[in-house]
């Protein structure tokens, strides 16, 4: 979920690089390794990922507490709980769902969702993916998540589509995967290994981000079921070390979240001779590489008959998918898009800043932010700010009032990666229905990146039988590969059981926001989006809301329970949230 450019420009600190010829050996062993663990049978794989759960438990204190002291946050404090379940609490849940799958798979049988499988009327597939038992539908009351299968995929076709290199007839590919984790949330790269080593049977190298080196010693303990079978290793080094790994004759493949400069640099180099091989489509790395890069996140605000608690409920919701993480998440709100004649946008933006305006100052842990920051406020100067400004301060920024006629919007075309959002009000559409239809055009064709998506929109308005049709037309059109209806896209990253990626088709030399899918816990090979769909107003209020109070509470009891799923844990993870 990192956007911001990190292959080439941060120095490696602290740990220290990993020399050549360590990298050189590790390499050699996880070639030799790799065909045995292509044909691992599926119950030692399980017996593994059982190891990665338990020992992923025992790592997550310190683990969280090293990452607080990096990012300047309080362990007793509710930001805490942002280092909790985006940290380790999603690679237990990765680990346990893909487990799961492989049960079923051991017994015969496909991973099977425990909800329907459907076509649109056009005859898209539509498989629902959340809640995956019975307890997730109380902890997450009204939510669902679905994957939406590329056209053309049948629901009799699922299997052919599925668990690919599981089938006995499957002779699975393997091979040696570099993944080049990211610096700005910490799940990212065990649960990118967890996906190479058991969706795409390779054993892996994973480098860590120089940002977050320090996590590496945590990773080692919470993967070491991995290492200890000789099918992953633990690199450090800055942009040498990824270079020289992303042109080794023992990798094979690369997975990497960064932004496109990043992509950019290892498929095609730098400089002018790589710009050069971009625009000739000639690249200088012609290994596979699938990549979760930047994005200029939208909100599409619908018009309805909001009251003023659904304002500052939604304000709130905003003003959280902005500061969550210090801003530092490639699906954080970069652009509010509202109706220009709605009575109510100026009450919404009022909310989002009242919001924004009670948020303390955050550390700007990662690089650059507050360079990056004063480009938008040198394009923007009358920028609403909230904050200090300063070398350890980049302050929650409104730039509200943008036109969409605007060419060259720093705000639409660069993704800020830190905490700068913006508000557009589209003009002319006459209603709600031609509203949606315009905002989903702006988004498909003006905005940076097709990685997730948000719309909000009242019920009461779902009443109007074409805003129905025109709602759904448009999660349908959205060029994203996740889109969040009532609640923050970014949810689709978090379910783990709904596929997480760019919306496919871009090309090597126009990647925008990456090629492929993680997460992805029941295997599915074609996915073309995720949808998850939530309440207009949950309860109690989700852990990532700008004022939320009890995630350092609830948080550590979600570990628990994604180690092993109990009614028994409802109660407490409940309570812990309406202290909220």
């Amino acid at each position: 979920m990192s956007g911001a450019p990190v292959f080439n420009q941060f120095e490696q600190a602290g740990a220290t690089a990993t020399p050549p010829e360590v990298l050189d050996s590790w390499l050699e062993e996880l070639r030799t390794k790799a065909p045995a663990w292509a044909g691992t049978p599926i119950e030692q794989r399980i017996e593994l990922l059982d190891r990665v759960m338990v020992d992923t438990v025992e790592a997550a204190e310190p683990w969280v507490r090293d990452a607080c002291a990096a990012k300047g946050i309080d362990f007793a404090s509710p930001l805490a709980g942002e280092e909790w379940w985006p940290g380790p609490v999603l690679v237990v849940r990765t680990a346990r769902l893909l487990r799961d799958s492989l049960i079923s798979l051991s017994k015969g049988g496909m991973p099977k969702p425990k909800g329907k499988v459907t076509q649109r009327p056009d005859g898209q597939t539509v498989v629902r993916v959340f809640p995956t038992n019975t307890l997730e539908s109380v902890l997450f009351a009204g939510m669902t998540g679905e994957v939406w299968m590329e056209p053309g995929i049948t629901p009799d076709d699922l299997p052919a589509h599925q668990a690919a290199g599981y089938k006995a007839w499957e002779a699975p590919e393997g091979g040696v995967s570099l993944v080049l984790g990211a610096g700005n949330v910490a799940s990212i790269g065990p649960m990118d290994v967890l996906n190479e080593a058991f969706a795409k049977h390779r054993t892996v190298i994973l480098k860590m981000n120089p940002v977050n080196a320090y996590l590496g010693a945590h990773f080692e303990k919470a993967l070491g079921a991995l290492i200890d079978a000789g099918i992953l290793r633990i690199a450090h080094g800055g942009a040498e070390t990824g270079g020289y790994l992303s042109n080794h004759p023992e990798v094979e493949f690369i997975h990497v979240t960064g932004s496109d400069k990043t992509y950019d640099a290892i498929v095609f180099g730098v400089g002018d001779e790589g710009a050069r091989r971009k625009a000739a489509d000639d690249p200088i790395n012609t290994r596979e590489v699938t990549a979760e890069l930047s994005n200029v996140s939208p909100v599409i605000v619908v018009p309805g008959p909001w009251s003023k608690s659904d304002l500052a409920y939604h304000g709130r919701h905003i003003a959280g998918s902005l500061v969550n993480n210090a801003g530092f998440n490639c699906n954080a709100t970069r652009v509010i898009v509202t109706h220009h004649d709605w009575n109510q946008r100026e009450d919404l933006i009022g909310a989002v800043r009242d919001a924004l305006d009670k948020v303390p100052d955050r550390n700007p842990y990662y690089p650059g932010a507050v360079e990056r920051w004063q480009q938008f406020i040198d394009e923007h100067p009358d920028a609403q700010v909230f904050g200090e400004v300063g070398d350890r301060c980049v302050p929650w920024t409104l730039i509200d009032g943008l036109s969409h006629h605007a060419d060259d919007e720093i705000c639409f075309s660069v993704e800020a990666f830190n905490g700068v959002t913006s508000e557009v009000a589209l003009e002319g559409p006459r209603n709600v229905g031609a509203f949606i239809r315009e905002a989903v055009a702006f988004c498909n064709t003006r905005l940076w990146g097709s990685l997730n998506a948000t719309i909000l929109i009242h019920p009461k308005s779902l009443r109007d039988p074409e805003v129905v049709l025109a709602l759904d037309q448009a999660i349908a059109d959205l060029e994203y590969g996740s889109v969040g209806v009532n609640v923050w896209a970014a949810l689709s990253y978090a379910l783990v059981s709904t596929p997480w990626g760019a919306f496919p088709g871009h090309p090597r030399n126009d990647i925008r926001s990456g090629t492929g899918f993680v997460h992805n816990t029941y295997l599915y090979d074609r996915p073309q989006k995720s949808v998850v769909r939530a309440p207009f107003r949950a309860f109690p209020e989700p852990l990532w809301h700008s004022d939320q109070q009890a995630g350092h509470l609830a948080s550590p009891l979600l570990l628990g329970y994604e180690a092993a799923p109990s009614w028994k844990a409802v109660p407490g993870i409940v309570a812990a949230a309406l202290r909220g």
